[in-house]
């Protein structure tokens, strides 16, 4: 089952609503994309129709009727950056690893460079490849648990 990554924030108030609001760095004073949501996250497949690979957008997540000003920024890559990037990540073996020690090593690199998605499948392949590792385990349970993935 693919994994669905979302943008998420907290609310530190018993809200039921929230009025999610994106924006084009060329106008950060009105949104281009409006929605109503019932969670604490909205999907980036939601989006995609709406956003174009190699640009950066920004958001705002708030209580429905309220104001919020902490804007955050989403960047949606290409698939050529992202190949590019992984190609990095990949040369920057200290030597000999296992398979399950660079799936490992790769997947908190594309985490630290957020690349969540692909950090997922990553931390997947490091905990399969070695089902014994505690750690492998445990890092992929926490990142699912953090990032809200089931």
């Amino acid at each position: 089952m693919p994994v669905v990554i979302s943008l998420s924030w907290k609310s530190y108030a018993e809200a039921k609503e929230f009025d999610f609001f994106l924006y084009k760095p060329e106008n950060i004073a009105e949104p281009f994309y409006s929605t109503t949501v019932t969670k604490l996250k909205i999907g980036i497949p939601s989006l995609s129709a709406r956003i174009k690979p190699g640009n950066s957008y920004y958001w705002i997540a708030a209580i429905k009727g309220e104001e919020n000003e902490d804007r955050k920024v989403l960047n949606y890559v290409s698939k050529e950056t992202y190949a590019a990037v992984l190609d990095n990540i990949k040369k920057q073996s200290a030597g000999f690893e296992a398979p399950a020690e660079e799936a490992y090593r790769i997947a908190f690199m594309l985490e630290d460079a957020h690349y969540l998605a692909e950090a997922h499948d990553y931390y997947t392949k490091a905990a399969t490849l070695d089902s014994t590792n505690v750690l492998y385990r445990s890092t992929l349970m926490s990142f699912r648990k953090d990032y809200e993935i089931k």
